[in-house]
């Protein structure tokens, strides 16, 4: 059975019977809003801009996969004080501008303590180097475990031009990292 979930209700809401397409909600030369067929990989986007949304439709288990292609979730796991990377972007080779938001949360078990980041960041590209234009780590909240010194999530940038998410744990201590990032792109 398909399901839909409504944002902000938190619950199913069924489709109504005989639904095979999506509608769009622009009204083409006064006809009534125009289907939104799949594309030839059975891709149906949904917002009109690949860069923003687009949704993946795999017929043999009757799922939708709502996807952001311009946006990462990534694990990593720190044995004691240790760097690691959450989100290695690269950024290709067209010149332009990247924005760029990151929430971090990490958690260890043992004490147990959590601590949080947002990380806003602008990167310029010349298609072969990336150049850090500025970061904001403002938001930053911990527990008292992982608030020290060594527990850090920033951000590098590489001269193989590539946008990093770089971490270190905490000496004697196991932590759990998680990031979601978001960017845009303008050239």
């Amino acid at each position: 059975m398909s399901q839909l979930t409504s944002i902000g209700s938190g619950g199913p809401v069924p489709p109504p019977a005989g639904v095979f397409t999506l509608t769009g909600n622009i009204d083409v030369g006064g006809g009534g809003p125009t289907p939104v067929p799949p594309n030839g990989l059975g891709n149906i986007n949904i917002v009109g801009d690949n860069e923003i949304t687009r949704v993946l439709d795999n017929a043999a288990t009757n799922t939708l996969t709502i996807v952001n292609p311009s946006s990462s979730t990534d694990t990593a796991t720190t044995v004691g004080f240790v760097p690691d990377f959450l989100l290695a972007l690269d950024l290709g080779a067209t010149p332009g501008v990247y924005e760029i938001e990151a929430r971090v949360a990490a958690y260890e078990g043992t004490t147990p303590s959590g601590a949080g980041w947002k990380i806003f960041a602008t990167v310029r590209t010349d298609g072969a180097t990336a150049t850090l234009i500025g970061v904001n780590n403002s938001i930053f909240f911990a527990e008292p475990a992982i608030n020290t010194a060594s527990a850090v999530a920033g951000v590098n940038v590489s001269g193989a031009n590539s946008f990093d998410i770089l971490i270190f744990g905490v000496a004697g201590l196991t932590i759990n990292w998680k990031s979601t990032s978001f960017w845009t792109f303008v050239s």
